[in-house]
C-alpha cells in the first residue's frame, strides 16, 4: 500500500503541471478535455483495491497517454494493446504508470522528434512455464541504465515497480534495455498461475 501511495503524488503533480502548461498557452477547450480525463483517472487512482485487471490497468494508461496527447500534440503518439486471453488477469492496480510517466518524462519529452510509446500484453512462454508479458516500449532518448541512480525520478520508479513486483509475484521477471538515443524497453513478466 505505502508503494502504491508512493506513486498517486508524483502522477497528480506532474499531471497538473501539464495542466498549467495548457492554460498558460491559452488552450481552454483542450484543458477542459483534460480536467475531464483526470476525474476518471483520480477515480481510478482513489479506489482501494490492490489489484486490477490488464483491461483495466491498459484503460487507465489509454486515459492518461490521451491526457498526454493533448499536451504534447503531434509530439507523442502510443499505441496500447492486449490479447483478450488476458484481459482478466489480475495486477497489481498502478504497476505500469510510472514506467509510462517515465517514457514520457524522460524519452519523448527531450526529442525533437515524435515519440512513441507502444504497451503490448499477451501470453508468453520461458523454458516451458506460461507467463503473462507486458512490454513497454518508446523510440525515445533512452539512457545508460547502468549509471541510473535510484535518486533520480526515473530511478526511483522504475524501483518502486520492480519492488511492488517483487513482493507480490516472487517469481515475476523485470528487464529493462535502454540506449541513448533509440529509445528503451521493459518487460513484464508474471508466471501465469500467479494472475488468473
Amino acid at each position: 500500500n505505502a508503494l502504491q501511495s508512493q506513486i498517486s503524488p508524483h502522477f497528480l503533480y506532474n499531471t497538473l503541471n501539464g495542466l498549467l502548461g495548457l492554460n498558460r498557452l491559452g488552450k481552454q477547450e483542450t484543458l477542459e478535455k483534460s480536467i475531464i480525463a483526470l476525474t476518471s483517472l483520480l477515480r481510478y487512482t482513489l479506489d482501494q483495491k490492490d489489484l486490477t485487471t490488464v483491461s483495466e490497468e491498459l484503460l487507465f494508461l489509454e486515459r492518461y497517454c490521451s491526457i498526454q496527447k493533448l499536451r504534447f500534440e503531434d509530439r507523442l503518439d502510443y499505441n496500447i494493446s492486449f490479447d483478450s486471453a488476458v484481459a482478466a488477469y489480475k495486477i497489481p492496480k498502478l504497476i505500469l504508470q510510472p514506467l509510462i510517466e517515465n517514457s514520457i518524462i524522460h524519452g519523448v519529452e527531450p526529442l525533437d522528434r515524435v515519440g512513441t510509446i507502444q504497451v503490448i500484453a499477451g501470453l508468453t512462454c520461458d523454458s516451458g512455464v506460461p507467463y503473462l508479458q507486458i512490454s513497454i516500449t518508446d523510440n525515445g532518448a533512452g539512457f545508460n541504465h547502468e549509471s541510473l541512480s535510484e535518486d533520480e525520478d526515473a530511478g526511483v520508479g522504475l524501483a518502486n515497480v520492480k519492488e511492488r513486483l517483487s513482493l507480490l509475484f516472487p517469481e515475476s521477471i523485470f528487464l529493462l534495455s535502454s540506449k541513448p538515443g533509440e529509445g528503451t524497453q521493459v518487460i513484464i513478466k508474471i508466471p501465469q498461475k500467479d494472475v488468473v
